[in-house]
């Protein structure tokens, strides 16, 4: 079995100036090559465990317990450390693609760099990599990525994000909510490339609320609902045999099973076992 690459253990997120806990005690697993979907809705805390882990959390949030990264404890790192992580050992996948690219270079320049100034290639052997790499994506060189991302579609701009991903000597992505926005079409086949970052030798954690995502994606499952973790498993498990009342009741609430509100009753438990510190047990909400 692969071994683990990330373990996060009572992983704690608090406003600062409000003392109000945001995320509680937050623990899992995530192994080398595996893909590791976090999923819930917006605003139950799951982009800040992100965060957490890429160095990314707002000074105005604090975070306490342990994010171990090759034995490393990610929240305890100066600024100056964390950086020194990016693009080699961790590498974000932001929302908002083209916004995330930047706007004074074209697309095919920017995943040169990569090749250059992470794997120093010289120029010409960065470029021809660059090139590759695209292509592999479905992105033509001289046609799509000759210019600058406001000439890109949104599709377009989310494979040169991942032509960039693909290229970077970073092992382990970290991709927020990458289909946010996207049609079916562009969805799916979203997915269908973060799956070509596992098959390739990468660690993917995915954060989305879409559970089609989840569930095309594969691998190990954890359901986020005000901060706290109320089930984790296969993802297969976890969407088909459900065992906590609120992840049945998101499925349940999902387009396809017929938008079916969740239930006041076990919105009201969970609030209560979230104010009693105990939202991970079943229990609470049956």
């Amino acid at each position: 079995m692969n071994e683990i690459l990330l373990h996060i253990n009572n992983l704690s997120i608090s406003s600062v100036a409000e003392h109000k806990k945001l995320v509680g005690n937050v623990s899992f697993s995530i192994r080398r090559g595996e893909a590791f979907t976090l999923i819930g809705e917006t605003g139950c805390g799951k982009t800040l465990v992100a965060q957490s882990i890429t160095g990314a959390l707002p000074d105005e949030l604090s975070a306490s317990g342990s994010v171990t990264f090759e034995g490393l404890n990610l929240i305890e790192l100066s600024a100056t450390e964390k950086r020194k992580l990016w693009g080699k050992k961790l590498f974000l996948l932001p929302q908002e693609a083209k916004n995330s690219l930047n706007p004074t270079m074209r697309a095919l320049q920017q995943v040169a760099e990569v090749f250059r100034y992470l794997k120093g290639q010289r120029p010409g052997d960065a470029v021809k990599n660059a090139e590759k790499c695209i292509t592999d994506l479905g992105l033509s060189p001289s046609r799509d990525t000759i210019h600058y991302p406001s000439r890109l579609s949104g599709g377009m701009s989310q494979r040169v994000l991942l032509a960039i991903a693909l290229a970077t000597p970073a092992e382990f992505i970290v991709a927020d909510e990458p289909t946010k926005g996207l049609d079916t079409n562009l969805r799916d086949s979203a997915v269908k490339l973060l799956k070509t970052l596992v098959q390739k030798g990468k660690t993917l954690l995915c954060i989305t609320h879409d559970l089609t995502v989840a569930r095309n994606l594969g691998g190990t499952i954890a359901v986020m609902y005000g901060g706290y973790i109320v089930e984790s498993g296969p993802a297969e498990r976890v969407l088909d045999f459900p065992e906590h009342p609120y992840t049945r009741g998101l499925i349940k609430a999902a387009p396809e099973h017929g938008l079916e509100p969740i239930p006041d009753h076990v919105l009201r438990a969970m609030d209560t076992a979230w104010n009693n510190g105990d939202s991970q047990k079943s229990e609470a909400c049956s």
